[in-house]
């Protein structure tokens, strides 16, 4: 048959930060309900490697138009080059196609907005592209001055041409709202230049949520709830300090208060999925398993059928040892799919993201069953047998895709150029 072959916008190229051919930066993604696709890398350490890597994370991207492209990320803004300013996280440098390294620093980048905690858009540079294959390197060398630590995140990038909109179809998820907007893009002050603020205007909020998030990025949560609390007596409408509070108070190590601020604060602002599924995982994390269904069925009162909220309450029924429970929760986030190609990759790909590879294979199966011609699923479900080292699968998976696809050009190219980024991958591990 004709394969339904994947068409991404020629004009945007992202990428998630956990699907580098290679990093140090931490053995595996941190699952983050607020960011892109669930999942982040961070940086976070103070010794560096002992064999003398360097801390990295390398990507592959393929250009489709040829041009000038402006390069973004969703992370930590780097380190500032001068003294005078107070380094919170570390300054980075890249290195497109093996080129000459290029410094990063604060100065050189345009913070557009914050979407999570510590994790902003920032704008890099413009760089020109050919058409085809780059590989794309991003490298953390130095320490951040507060307290000589290696600290960046990267939760994604992308390279947007030149004059160019995303298309709404292939629009991600998570981007920019307003790329030309530079009302965040200050630099943070120091610890001391905060209080000196405060002392001459003791009830602003904007200073208080300013110094408690310092706080909070250098690891102080005592001082950084401390201060999300003042500016909570202060705005009791204030909902971001109310989130803060809760991060703050289970990163502490006091879950238990933690959650208790989350219901306080979902009862208040009830329309944020990512809340309710952050609050029901970390409870299912500390065996608050009650809890933790609590909060995924109240998800679902409110967000029926929602597939992450299903597949989680399964999830925790799993860890509970409900294993009934667990497999007709399941079941009914497939059903929940009715057919639908987009809910079923979806449902597949929560999985995945949740660390069960297993049942992400075992529901694109089901997705290639009900839509044959989709190329897709069989390229996923190839990927999922590639990065579970299951290569007589993998192969098998390859001889299908070829026994069922009439040969074409256009087919052809398509699976070279994805061929290609697996391979890559291989040789750089």
């Amino acid at each position: 048959m004709a394969p339904r072959i994947p068409t991404p916008d020629p004009h945007l190229v992202f990428v998630e930060a956990e699907d580098a051919v290679a990093t140090t930066f931490d053995t595996q993604p941190i699952l983050n309900y607020a960011v892109s696709n669930r999942r982040t890398l961070q940086l976070n350490r103070f010794n560096p490697l002992q064999d003398g890597t360097p801390f990295f994370a390398d990507y592959v991207v393929f250009v489709d138009e040829p041009g000038r492209y402006e390069l973004w990320y969703g992370g930590t803004p780097p380190g500032p080059a001068d003294d005078l300013f107070t380094s919170y996280h570390s300054p980075f440098e890249y290195r497109l196609d093996g080129g000459d390294p290029i410094e990063v620093f604060r100065e050189d980048v345009n913070v557009v907005e914050e979407y999570s905690p510590a994790y902003f858009w920032n704008r890099i540079s413009e760089v020109e592209l050919n058409e085809g294959r780059h590989t794309l390197r991003f490298q953390v060398d130095e320490r951040r001055r507060f307290d000589n630590k290696f600290v960046f995140y990267l939760d994604a990038f992308f390279l947007l041409q030149v004059g160019e909109s995303p298309r709404s179809a292939h629009r991600p998820p998570l981007f920019p709202g307003n790329r030309d907007d530079r009302s965040v893009d200050i630099p943070f002050r120091s610890i001391g230049e905060y209080e000196r603020l405060l002392r001459a205007e003791p009830n602003n909020v904007e200073y208080l949520m300013e110094l408690g998030n310092v706080y909070s990025m250098i690891g102080d949560y005592l001082n950084a709830i401390k201060f999300f609390r003042r500016a909570r007596l202060i705005d009791e409408r204030n909902l971001e300090a109310l989130l803060l509070l809760a991060k703050n108070r289970i990163w502490r190590g006091d879950v238990s208060t933690g959650l208790q601020i989350y219901q306080e604060l979902l009862n208040a602002d009830p329309d944020r999925l990512e809340n309710w599924l952050e609050a029901g995982k970390v409870a299912a994390w500390t065996q608050q398993y009650g809890k933790s269904v609590q909060f995924f069925s109240d998800a679902l009162a409110r967000f029926p059928e929602n597939a992450d909220a299903t597949v989680n309450l399964g999830l925790t029924y799993l860890w509970a040892g409900l294993g009934n429970d667990a497999e007709r929760t399941f079941e009914q986030a497939w059903q929940a799919t009715a057919g639908d190609l987009a809910a079923g990759r979806a449902l597949a790909d929560i999985y995945e993201v949740n660390g069960y590879p297993e049942r992400a294979g075992q529901t694109l199966l089901r997705i290639i069953d009900e839509h044959p011609d989709d190329l897709g699923a069989y390229l996923a479900l190839e990927d999922i047998y590639v990065s579970e080292d299951q290569p007589t699968n993998a192969e098998a998976q390859r001889q299908l895709i070829d026994q069922t696809f009439a040969p074409s050009a256009e087919l052809a190219s398509y699976l070279a150029g994805y061929r290609e980024r697996q391979g890559l991958r291989d040789k750089v591990i």
